[in-house]
C-alpha cells in the first residue's frame, strides 16, 4: 500500500478525563504514517499537560494552542490549515478510534473513487461499556440525518473545495459539512466497524438532549440547512417542512403529509439523482412515517386506515416491515385492540 500521510485533527476543550485514552488509540493504530494535530481550544483543566507529554514523546504530535475559546468548527478549520495529509479524519477528546481504523478507511478512498468513505462505530457509555452499534447505512439517507456519524475520513481537496466547516453552524458543522459534500464528491459507507463514540454526562450529545438552550440551538441549525438544501434543489416548502419535522421528532399531521406525499417524494429523489444513489431514497421516508403513526393515537383510527391505503399503502406493505406490526397497526385503526 501506498504510505501517504494522514492527518487527523483532535480539538479539546478540558477533556482531559478521555484525552489520554483517545490519543493512544491512534498511537496503536496498524497504520502509522500519520500526524497528529490536537487543537487546544483554551482548556482550563489539564488537558494541554496531557497532549504536551504526549508530544514530547512522539514527532507526529503537533500541538495547537487557540488564542480565545473558538469552538469546534472553527478549531477544525484551524487544524485543517496545519495539516500536511492528503488524507483527512477529526475525533473528538472523548472517543477512541480502533486499531484497523485509518488502514481500512484510506485503504477503501484509494481503492475506490470515492472522496469521503464512512463506517459503522459503537456507541458506549462513559466507563466504555457497549451501549449499541451504529449501523451507517446508506448514502442517499443522509438527507433524514447525520447517519455518518463519528467514523470517516475523506480527501483533502474536500475540505478545500467546500471551504472548511461553516463556523456559524457549531453542533450541526459536521452534519452540514456531509451534506455540502455529498452534493460535490462520490462517498461510499465501508460495512466495518472501526470506532467508539462515547455518550457521557458531558458530552455534545447528552447537551444536545437535555438543554433547552441547545436543543434551539442545533434546531435552528437544521432548518438552516434544509432550507439552504432545498434551495440547491428547489424543493415545494411543504417538503423542506416536513423533512425539518422528521428530523427534530417534532409531532406532524399525518394526514397533511399524505396529502402532499407526492411532492415529497418527488423532491426527495431529486437528492437521489443528484447524488447518484444506488439505494431508493423512499425507504427511509417510509419508516420515518410510519414510526410518526405508530405514536400518533389520534391518528390510529379507520379515516386514516382508508387514507393510507388509497395515497400510501407502503405505509403499511413496504416489504422491510414486520408483518405482525402491521396487522396490530390496522386492528388499533379499526378499535380491534
Amino acid at each position: 500500500m501506498n504510505n501517504s500521510l494522514i492527518s487527523i485533527i483532535l480539538p479539546v476543550y478540558n477533556g482531559e478525563k478521555f484525552l489520554s485514552e483517545a490519543i493512544e488509540s491512534f498511537l496503536n493504530q496498524t497504520y502509522d504514517n500519520f500526524e497528529l494535530i490536537i487543537v487546544n481550544d483554551c482548556s482550563t483543566d489539564e488537558s494541554l499537560v496531557i497532549a504536551n507529554s504526549y508530544a514530547a514523546n512522539d514527532k507526529r504530535i503537533k500541538i495547537i494552542n487557540n488564542s480565545g475559546n473558538k469552538k469546534l468548527p472553527a478549531s477544525l478549520n484551524i487544524g485543517h490549515k496545519f495539516a500536511n495529509g492528503e488524507y483527512i479524519t477529526w475525533t473528538s477528546d472523548d472517543n477512541i478510534a480502533k486499531p484497523t481504523f485509518l488502514e481500512c478507511l484510506i485503504e477503501t478512498l484509494k481503492n475506490s473513487k470515492a472522496a469521503l468513505v464512512f463506517s459503522n462505530y459503537d456507541m458506549i457509555n462513559s466507563n466504555g461499556s457497549l451501549r449499541r452499534e451504529h449501523l451507517a447505512g446508506s448514502v442517499v439517507n443522509l438527507i433524514f440525518g447525520n447517519t455518518f456519524g463519528a467514523s470517516f475520513m475523506y480527501k483533502k481537496e474536500v475540505f478545500e473545495k467546500l471551504e472548511g466547516y461553516n463556523e456559524s453552524l457549531f453542533l450541526v458543522e459536521d452534519y452540514d459539512f456531509w451534506l455540502r459534500a455529498s452534493f460535490q464528491f462520490t462517498i461510499v459507507h465501508l460495512n466495518k466497524n472501526l470506532y467508539q463514540y462515547r455518550i457521557h454526562d458531558s458530552s455534545l450529545t447528552k447537551e444536545i438532549q437535555e438543554n433547552k438552550k441547545i436543543n434551539d440551538k442545533y434546531a435552528d441549525g437544521i432548518k438552516f440547512m434544509y432550507h439552504q438544501v432545498s434551495g440547491k434543489l428547489n424543493w415545494d416548502v411543504v417538503t423542506e417542512k416536513l423533512m425539518v419535522m422528521l428530523h427534530l421528532g417534532i409531532k406532524i399531521d399525518l394526514h397533511e403529509s399524505l396529502n402532499s406525499i407526492n411532492k415529497v417524494l418527488k423532491d426527495l429523489e431529486k437528492y437521489q439523482l443528484r447524488i447518484d444513489a444506488k439505494d431508493s431514497v423512499k425507504n427511509e421516508l417510509w419508516y420515518l412515517l410510519r414510526g410518526s403513526w405508530k405514536i400518533q393515537k389520534e391518528f390510529q383510527n379507520i379515516s386514516t386506515l382508508f387514507m393510507v391505503l388509497k395515497i400510501c399503502p407502503k405505509l403499511l406493505f413496504f416489504e422491510e416491515f414486520s408483518k405482525k406490526q402491521t396487522v396490530l397497526l390496522m386492528l388499533k385503526c379499526l378499535k380491534k385492540i
